[in-house]
């Protein structure tokens, strides 16, 4: 890394995986305890499972799977966007929000109030950031969420920790350039007709 030469050549040697790992055989090794080869991760909340539906996934540099998704946010009363953390070990992040998970709901929520994470980024000081969607009676619309290393809410972005853009139905795709700014893929309805 100093750009120092090496005093003579040096070689290493590895052995690639057999033809079993390269045809797509399911690993096993990634388990929550009870399943091999994959995880289930739900959400109790006042009692009560809550089914929920992960729509995006991405690694942080620690290893740490991130999802965003939807659910119920409580029984019968709308949907949450959520953000699951998962450790290397499989298990979720304690250290992250609420053992693991954050959400984003209204308390007072109706049954007609949603809200749904579509994509999800890290930047690089390590903020969440998740674009999605609201739905109220009072309106909606595209939505982006940013989210602290903890899973606290950065109430440094837009108006408590998320912004949303009106004009736009819903965003499918979140990305960010190298001077940290935010790009969303999403829909909006322009002559009565939705498009990208």
């Amino acid at each position: 890394l100093a750009g120092n030469a090496l005093l003579s050549n040096f070689g290493w040697s590895f052995t690639t995986g057999g033809y079993a790992e390269a045809r797509g055989v399911t690993d096993e090794s990634f388990s929550d305890g009870t399943h091999k080869g994959y995880g289930t991760y739900q959400t109790v909340k006042l009692g009560i499972t809550q089914t929920s539906k992960g729509e995006s996934m991405i690694m942080d540099s620690y290893g740490r799977i991130l999802v965003t998704g939807y659910g119920a946010a409580s029984a019968g009363n709308g949907t949450a966007m959520r953000i699951w953390r998962i450790l290397p070990d499989r298990s979720l992040d304690g250290s992250f929000g609420e053992k693991g998970v954050v959400q984003y709901f209204y308390a007072s929520s109706g049954v007609d109030n949603e809200f749904i994470g579509r994509s999800i980024t890290i930047d690089a000081t390590g903020k969440v950031l998740v674009a999605g969607e609201s739905y109220l009676a009072s309106g909606g619309g595209l939505t982006v969420w940013r989210y602290n290393f903890d899973g606290s809410t950065d109430e440094s972005f837009g108006t408590g920790g998320k912004t949303g853009y009106p004009s736009a139905w819903r965003g499918f795709s979140i990305a960010l350039d190298p001077a940290g700014n935010v790009f969303v893929l999403g829909e909006i309805l322009a002559n009565g007709v939705f498009g990208p």
